[in-house]
């Protein structure tokens, strides 16, 4: 029976991969190819009436339900999507804001759509109107009008969770980046039902009424609390109990991923497992309070031997108690996917408890595993339904029917926990480091036995002693954390796919059937294999997808397993919490540089190339030599980053060697050309296994011909890219006549406001013969050493991906 589940799941996976079509295809093949088969297995089973014949029957309509369920549930959610070709149009829509998070100058706005009085302007024909009526909720950022001399800032307007709002508003389709990297935005906007985001232009009508919003309950309480409890002590209220995103500073976040303990404070399954344990404790508690007073009628109520759950009426009140308590924990917390999943999975273990006839454990997970996917068939695509399946299996599988000693309890499921974790987190680009498993041994009892249980107490009952003891914990917790990130272990941030499987295969081989002992042997030198190899990957050149803004990732040095990379510009910063240097660039050079830049190229200031300096920095990224094309304009230059240790890549333009097949170069313009930051770009020419590169930066047209002039043939390469993301202001006749490219890579954003690449480069380019290559409509560009160029856009996409 415990195949049952899984095969449902599977179905349901694989049907969010097919479009209608390919799914009624595939049902018809099946029946046609599979049918004959059946007959003879049924022959080869005697009776047609057999047992076996209802489980083959039972088994192929699970996974044909489970297709058909993935396929027309992710058809239902595309069809109210926003399509890419409706992208900025402007509507007036009747709002009613679900959550508001609050920034210094702007909100960002979660909102349902209530109704469609008008179109605005942009759209006007049938169609159109037709899809932008199916929008359901929305995405929306607001920004506060200028403050002028007479305002106050209680005068800028706020909105508050049920809010009723007329507003127009400018729609933007859900496009994210396409690098090859596992997380996919496209789906995680879809996991959490958003069909469209955008902004407000302008706000019509508010009405700040909440009566009767079940949302704004829960930001009122949240409100109230935050005023009664202190300061110090709300980060941990707020985060641990009401799941509010922003409780803990960024430099914290950065902490908790630097241990890996990153997951005690987003709001998940480990928090509902805790929070059922801690009410499952008080419920015992009580109740032998109770058996102490022989008058009430509760002391016979007291759970027996065979369990809190036992069969009875006792029984089932403690379940539904448990259950309702999980149901306030996830909608106090914001009711969250990964909380939705960690409360399904506990009513599971809590009816499968129930039930006269138990269930395998194995059994339990697969119900649990399709119970989820039936609810969300898109979960899969987020690392937190990896981090619970790979736990809660790796603990059935390797502590089922073994008995431990109270020392072994202390510290083997959290081993496990950690060993089975392994392959997702390098999978999800997470780094992992011998420190995670001491920090998780300390910090989740820290956080299970004290912090949750006192952020608990001080949410209900603030102001009293508990609350001065969570602010000692807490200053206790971050000062452990902080003294572990300063150990100097190695850290693992990446393995291929092949190397997961071979791993995942090990830990399977090395715990079934052997004596523990030979188990935790083979467990250890398999740790230790994969701390010690570095990721090898071939060599590659990427010109990133990094939206309105460039980054190239070189890689050289692989065949000889010393992987290193060249990395020039690295794309925008967003937001405090986001930007392109941490995000993509970091990941690409773990993946295929092996986490080393020997050289970092800033070509000048502006936010589309320097933007995401800082956080690739702090990535962990080990960095040796910056070069920088602005280094007077100090302003521009990052904290974390030393002056004295940047290099002027306008002092000479000599070839530097880095490896057998790769050199490169600056070419110099004269300081008399710097009239702009653009024109002040690092210029850039590298040989690459016998292909030349120009990567120009943003220099206008006059500082091409200055190159032009200085260099003439010497200009000349196999791929040029496109100066300033292909603006009309750069790119000229002449410039790409001496530089003979046979291909022209352009790096823009989407439906990008500016209009780049701007029209008349592109007839430039077609009428020069070179091949165009952008990544706002290819993703992104990668060439391989034998000069083959692949896009990531190109070949099979799943049905969520916009064109």
């Amino acid at each position: 029976m415990q195949g049952y589940g899984f095969l449902f799941g599977l179905g349901v996976i694989g049907g969010t991969l097919l479009t209608p079509w390919q799914l009624l295809w595939m049902v018809v093949a099946g029946v046609v190819l599979l049918g004959p088969l059946r007959f003879l297995l049924l022959q080869r089973h005697s009776l047609t009436a057999s047992p076996f014949r209802s489980r083959v029957t039972a088994k192929a309509l699970l996974m044909v339900l489970g297709l058909s369920w993935g396929c027309f549930w992710l058809q239902w959610q595309l069809e109210h999507r926003l399509p890419s070709s409706l992208d900025k149009s402007d509507v007036v829509l009747d709002l009613t804001v679900i959550s508001a998070r609050q920034a210094e100058h702007w909100q960002r706005l979660d909102v349902s759509v209530t109704g469609f009085p008008q179109m605005a302007t942009g759209v006007g024909f049938d169609q159109s109107k037709s899809r932008l009526a199916n929008l359901r909720r929305l995405q929306l950022n607001f920004y506060f009008p200028r403050r002028t001399a007479h305002q106050t800032p209680s005068d800028r307007s706020e909105f508050r969770a049920g809010d009723r709002v007329r507003a127009e508003v400018r729609l933007k389709s859900v496009r994210g980046l396409s690098n090859g990297l596992p997380f996919d935005y496209e789906t995680w906007v879809l996991r959490k039902g958003i069909d469209a985001r955008g902004y407000i232009r302008r706000v019509i009508s508010i009405d700040s009424e909440q009566k009767g919003s079940a949302r704004s309950l829960r930001e009122t309480v949240i409100d109230n609390r935050k005023e009664a409890v202190g300061e110090q002590a709300w980060p941990w209220v707020a985060g641990l109990v009401f799941g509010v995103q922003d409780a803990f500073d960024a430099d914290q976040w950065a902490l908790t991923q630097q241990t890996g303990t990153l997951h005690l404070l987003v709001v998940s399954g480990l928090h509902m497992g805790l929070m059922a344990g801690l009410v499952v404790g008080v419920f015992l508690v009580g109740q032998k309070v109770v058996s102490i007073i022989p008058v009430l009628p509760l002391r016979n109520s007291i759970p027996s031997r065979s369990g809190f759950f036992s069969v009875g009426v006792a029984g089932r009140l403690r379940a539904v108690f448990v259950i309702l308590a999980g149901a306030g924990y996830l909608y106090v917390a914001g009711a969250g996917i990964a909380l939705q999943r960690a409360w399904i999975m506990l009513v599971a273990a809590v009816l499968i408890l129930l039930m006269v006839r138990k269930l395998s454990s194995m059994a339990a997970l697969s119900y649990a595993f399709a119970i989820i996917l039936l609810i969300n068939p898109l979960v899969y695509t987020g690392a937190g339904f990896g981090f619970s399946i790979a736990a809660v299996a790796g603990l059935l599988l390797f502590l089922r029917g073994r008995k431990l000693s109270r020392w072994q309890l202390l510290w083997m499921p959290q081993w496990i926990v950690f060993v089975c974790l392994l392959p997702v987190m390098l999978w999800w680009g997470q780094g992992v480091t011998p420190v995670f498993l001491v920090c998780n041994l300390v910090a989740i009892p820290l956080v299970g036995f004290a912090l949750l249980p006192l952020s608990l107490m001080t949410a209900l009952f603030p102001g009293m002693w508990w609350q001065d003891v969570l602010v000692w914990v807490g200053d206790v917790f971050w000062s452990l954390l902080l003294f572990a990130s300063e150990l100097p272990f190695a850290t693992v941030r990446y393995q291929p796919l092949d190397v997961l499987l071979v791993w995942v295969f090990l830990l399977v081989m090395s715990w079934a059937g052997v004596r523990p002992v030979i188990g935790m042997v083979v467990t250890v030198l398999c740790l230790t294999l994969l701390f010690s190899k570095s990721a090898s990957d071939t060599d590659r050149i990427v010109m990133a997808d990094v939206g309105q803004g460039q980054s190239v990732v070189l890689t050289y040095g692989s065949s000889e397993g010393q992987a290193r990379s060249m990395v020039v510009d690295v794309g925008a910063r967003f937001s405090k919490r986001f930007d392109i240097g941490s995000a993509v660039v970091a990941p690409l050079v773990w993946r295929h540089g092996g986490g080393e830049i020997n050289d970092l190229v800033i070509s000048h200031s502006d936010l589309d190339h320097a933007g995401g300096w800082s956080g690739l920095v702090d990535s962990g990224v080990l960095i040796h030599r910056q070069w920088y094309g602005q280094i007077a304009k100090a302003d521009s230059i990052p904290d974390g980053v030393d002056v004295r240790e940047l290099d002027d890549c306008h002092g000479s333009d000599r070839w530097r060697q880095r490896g057998d097949d790769f050199f490169f170069r600056f070419l110099i313009l004269p300081a008399r050309y710097h009239h702009s930051d653009n024109d002040a770009s690092c210029v850039v020419q590298i040989r690459w296994h016998g292909q030349v590169i120009l990567i120009p930066g943003d220099v206008s047209k006059l500082a091409e011909l200055a190159l032009l002039y200085r260099y003439r043939n010497e200009l000349q390469s196999d791929v040029l890219i496109a100066s300033h993301h292909g603006s009309q202001s750069s790119t000229s006749r002449r410039f790409l006549d001496a530089v003979n490219p046979k291909q022209v890579w352009v790096s823009s954003g989407f439906n990008n406001r500016f209009g780049h690449p701007h029209q008349d480069v592109i007839e430039r380019i077609h009428g020069s013969g070179a091949e165009l290559e952008v990544t706002a409509q290819n993703g992104a560009i990668i060439l391989h050493p034998d000069g083959r160029i692949e896009t990531q856009r190109s070949g099979w996409k799943p049905p969520w991906r916009q064109q």
